[in-house]
């Protein structure tokens, strides 16, 4: 379990790349149904503006229904008049189902706010956990621009959360101490790299 989470906290945040077999799907079409394809069905969506231009766009995360493979899909679409366009998709941002081992299910939703798009997962046991990633439109492409880290030892009031803004590279790590003091808050630098595209 905790090996899972460990890879899928670190190759979100490293490579994220288009699923070839999403080819097919259209670049265009009236409605946003038209990227739920034949046994696949929608799990969640979000509606918000996310490339400037005031008009309401959406993120949609797709299963494909089936009792061994439920893959699971990111579908990022822009609205344009009376159309929708493809504008990013993912089949890596998402754990599946049975990742969260005996927490059950870890996709806890998406969201679009200020422009930003948020995948959320969390889970745990003795250990409660949450990932938030942050996605932004950028030069005609959706970057991770920023995560957070959440963890809560249920056994203490021992608390940890860690901030990270990938555009400046700056780190806030907040904390509490197993008797739920606060502790003080620490703010640094990470080297800043290339950001990681949604292709």
């Amino acid at each position: 379990m905790k090996s899972i989470l460990v890879f899928f906290f670190i190759f979100s945040q490293t490579v994220l790349t288009q699923e070839t077999s999403l080819q097919n799907f259209p670049e265009k079409s009236v409605s946003p149904e038209a990227w739920v394809p034949k046994n696949w069905k929608l799990i969640a969506f979000a509606e918000g503006d996310l490339n400037g231009d005031k008009v309401l766009d959406r993120a949609i995360v797709i299963q494909k229904q089936s009792k061994k493979n439920k893959q699971r899909k990111l579908i990022v679409l822009f609205q344009e008049k009376n159309f929708w366009t493809l504008a990013g998709t993912s089949s890596q941002v998402i754990l599946s189902p049975s990742s969260g081992g005996r927490a059950g299910d870890p996709f806890s939703g998406i969201s679009i706010k200020g422009g930003i798009l948020f995948i959320e997962h969390q889970g745990g046991t003795n250990l409660l956990w949450k990932y938030i990633h942050k996605y932004q439109f950028r030069k005609n492409r959706f970057y991770l621009i920023g995560k957070v880290n959440q963890e809560i030892d249920v056994h203490s009031k021992k608390t940890l959360e860690v901030h990270t803004n990938l555009l400046t590279g700056e780190v806030i790590r907040k904390e509490t101490s197993p008797e739920g003091m606060p502790l003080p808050i620490k703010v640094y630098k990470i080297k800043k790299e290339e950001l990681h595209k949604l292709q």
